[in-house]
């Protein structure tokens, strides 16, 4: 996570941090709706 928030705005990308799997989830849908490239990641 600290990595992906390090480099994401370097390559012109964005990062945010989300409460649960389910916002995350949402996130990604709503921003792929949108047109943007996105995705999702969790720790096991």
């Amino acid at each position: 996570m600290t990595e992906a928030a390090k480099i994401m705005p370097k390559v012109g990308g964005m990062f945010l941090q989300m409460e649960d799997e389910i916002a995350s989830i949402a996130a990604v849908v709503g921003a792929s709706l949108a047109g943007a490239r996105a995705f999702t990641a969790t720790n096991p």
